[in-house]
C-alpha cells in the first residue's frame, strides 16, 4: 500500500494504490490505484476504503477456495518434504501419477464447488476403462486422505465437506484371498528345489520372512544378525525410481530368524561367495539380482513357474500373505505378526485373521449333539423287519 503526491498544472493531487495478497492461497491477489485525490486526509481515507473492498474480494475468493490443481501442488511439496511427508517418495509418486491421470478435468475447478456429481463421473469413468473395484477405492480412499488434510492445513475451510464422504460403492461378491496351505506351501518349495530354480532363494526367504518384494531386494548381510536371530528391516527397493529408499511405513523393524531360514541363509552365504553386488547400488546384497525383479516383474516370473508345474498360480505378494495367515494359525498373536510384517494398522491384518478363523476358533468345541452313548445300530433294536 502506499499514497503519492504529484502535481497536475501546477496543483497538488495524491494518489493511492493498494496491492493485497491472500495469506493462504498466493495464487489470489487484488490490487486497485486511485488517482486525483485532493487532500492527503482524502487520500488516507480512500486508502482505508480501497484496503476493506479488496480483502472482501479476497475472503470471497478463499471462501470458493484453491483450485484443484493448486492444491495437489501443494499436496506435492508437503509429501517431498522428508520433514513432513507420511509416505515413502515412490508412494507419492504413485499417488500424484493416479490422481493427475484420472481428475485433469478438475484442475481449473476450485476445490469447493467440485461436487458428488463430479465424483459419481470420476468413478463412471473409471469403471468403463476396465478399473477394479479395488482400485477404485484405493483413489477414493487417498483423495479423502488428501482432502483430510487440506482442511488440517487450513487450505479450505474447516467446515469443508468431502464430495467423497457419501460415496457408494456396490456390492460385489468378495473374492477369498488367494492362500496356500502348508502342503501347498511344501510342494511349491520342494518343486522348485528339485528343479533348481534360480528364484527358489526368494521364494523361500519370502515365505519364512513375510517381507515385502521391495524390502527382499533390498536386505543387506549387515542387516542379517545371526548372533541374536534377527533381520533388521529399514530398507526398500524401488523399481520405478531404480534405488533404495526407506521401507513403505517409513520406520525400521526387526524379523526373527527361525531354524529353517537361518540355514537357508547359510546355504545362500556360501553360494554366494559372501553376497551379491548390483551395477547400480551399493552394498552386499542376500539374493540374486534378476532383471526381470529389478523391473518388477517378479510375479510373472512366479506366475510362469506355478503354471508350468501344474501348481496354483499365485501373485508374489500371496507369499507374504501365507507367512501371515500361518503364523496366526499358529497361534501367535495379530500384535506380533503386525511388527514383524511392518502394519501400522490392524485394518490391513482382518482379512488375514478372518481366513485363519482366529476370531471363532474353538467356539463350536462344546456342542455335543451326537450322544456317544446312544450308537446308532441300537436305534434299530426295536424294529420289526416285515416280510411281504
Amino acid at each position: 500500500m502506499a499514497i503519492k503526491k504529484y502535481q497536475v498544472n501546477g496543483k497538488v493531487k495524491f494518489e493511492v494504490y493498494v496491492n493485497l495478497r491472500s495469506k493462504t492461497d498466493p495464487t489470489i491477489r487484488f490490487q486497485k490505484r486511485v488517482r486525483g485525490i485532493e487532500t492527503l486526509r482524502a487520500a488516507k481515507s480512500e486508502e482505508k476504503k480501497q484496503t476493506r473492498l479488496l480483502l472482501e474480494r479476497i475472503h470471497e475468493k478463499e471462501g470458493v477456495g484453491v483450485s484443484w490443481k493448486r492444491l495437489l501442488e501443494r499436496w506435492e511439496l508437503f509429501q517431498w518434504d522428508p520433514a513432513t511427508s507420511q509416505y515413502n517418495p515412490s508412494v507419492v509418486k504413485d499417488y500424484l501419477s493416479m490422481i493427475r491421470k484420472w481428475t485433469k478435468g478438475w484442475y481449473l475447478i476450485p476445490v469447493s464447488r467440485i461436487s458428488r456429481a463430479d465424483v459419481k463421473d470420476l468413478f463412471r469413468s473409471m469403471d468403463q476403462a476396465g478399473r477394479s473395484l479395488n482400485y477404485q477405492k484405493k483413489m477414493k480412499r487417498v483423495i479423502s486422505q488428501l482432502l483430510t488434510w487440506a482442511v488440517e492445513e487450513r487450505i479450505v475451510t474447516e467446515h469443508f465437506v468431502s464430495p467423497f464422504r457419501d460415496h457408494k460403492f456396490p456390492k460385489v461378491e468378495e473374492k477369498m484371498p488367494e492362500i496356500l496351505s502348508l502342503k501347498g506351501i511344501q510342494d511349491f518349495l520342494l518343486k522348485a528345489k528339485q528343479v533348481d530354480h534360480p528364484w527358489y532363494a526368494v521364494w523361500a526367504v519370502a515365505l519364512l520372512t513375510g517381507l515385502r518384494s521391495g524390502e527382499l531386494f533390498a536386505l543387506k548381510w549387515d542387516s542379517v544378525d545371526f548372533e541374536n536371530n534377527v533381520l533388521r528391516i529399514q530398507d526398500n527397493y524401488s523399481c520405478s525410481e531404480r534405488r533404495i529408499g526407506p521401507t513403505k511405513g517409513r520406520y525400521w523393524r526387526v524379523v526373527p530368524i527361525s531354524k529353517e531360514l537361518k540355514r537357508l541363509l547359510v546355504e545362500i552365504h556360501q553360494s554366494s561367495n559372501g553376497g551379491y553386488k548390483c551395477e547400480y547400488l551399493d552394498g552386499n546384497f542376500v539374493l540374486p539380482r534378476f532383471k526381470p525383479w529389478r523391473t518388477g516383474h517378479q510375479a510373472s516370473e512366479l506366475k510362469t513357474f506355478c503354471k508350468g508345474f501344474g501348481l496354483s498360480e499365485i501373485k508374489f505378494h500371496t507369499l507374504r500373505a501365507c507367512f501371515a495367515t500361518h503364523l496366526l494359525n499358529q497361534n501367535v498373536t495379530a500384535a506380533k505378526v503386525m511388527k514383524i510384517c511392518g502394519w501400522k494398522e490392524l485394518k490391513t491384518m482382518e482379512r488375514y485373521i478372518r481366513l485363519a478363523g482366529i476370531e471363532v476358533k474353538g467356539v463350536t468345541d462344546t456342542l455335543n449333539f451326537i450322544s456317544p452313548e446312544a450308537p446308532l445300530e441300537r436305534e434299530f433294536d426295536n424294529v420289526v423287519m416285515l416280510r411281504v
